[in-house]
């Protein structure tokens, strides 16, 4: 993750979301996820992975609450998704 960053110019600012929802449901989600989408297809895209793994639906939600103002317009900070169950810190960067 730090050789990420300090490839991102200084001024970028890097929205971090902390999470101990599995590697595989991170996976999931950077999948579904494109950071050039509208709010709809955010929610659109939370569903999807909702249906897929079910038993993260109450994570999923919570997760989707957080960077849902991160998708409003003008705002192009990359999302980065880190999973705190795996013991190396599993992460996915939304660009």
């Amino acid at each position: 993750l730090q050789k990420v960053v300090i490839a991102l110019a200084p001024q970028t600012v890097v929205e971090v979301v902390v999470t101990e929802i599995s590697v595989d449901a991170i996976r999931l989600l950077a999948t579904l996820i494109d950071r050039n989408f509208t709010v709809d297809e955010l929610l659109s895209a939370f569903t999807a992975a909702a249906k897929q793994l079910s038993k993260f639906k109450r994570e999923f939600k919570r997760i989707e609450e957080v960077i849902e103002p991160f998708f409003q317009l003008k705002n192009t900070s990359p999302i980065v998704l880190y999973s705190k169950q795996d013991c190396n810190g599993y992460y996915k960067l939304i660009l």
